[in-house]
């Protein structure tokens, strides 16, 4: 399961490749390439059950194990990995993106 977001200065693409394993892949321009992340492993994923928020300020990605929010007027991001621990807040440049 994932979602691709793009504006005039970014890509952004949210995976969920298991209950505890989230992927973010952030690129400038509005295209992400094709090649691997070195940050998982190729393998093949078991299927996941990920529940998906959309509104007009963010998207997030459930699961049984935590839960990621993109928010897109900043650009902030948010892991939460057992329904109360944040991990890892971050913010990168800002942009609007759809």
């Amino acid at each position: 399961c994932e979602v691709k977001l793009s504006s005039v200065t970014c890509a952004v693409q949210l995976t969920v490749l298991d209950r505890d394993v989230f992927r973010l892949r952030i690129a400038s321009g509005q295209r992400l390439k094709n090649t691997a992340s070195w940050a998982v492993l190729p393998r093949e994923w078991p299927e996941s059950t990920s529940r998906w928020r959309f509104s007009r300020n963010f998207v997030s990605a459930t699961t049984a194990a935590g839960r990621f929010t993109i928010h897109f007027a900043t650009g902030r991001w948010r892991l939460i990995d057992d329904g109360v621990t944040a991990v890892v807040p971050q913010q990168f440049e800002r942009v609007r993106l759809p």
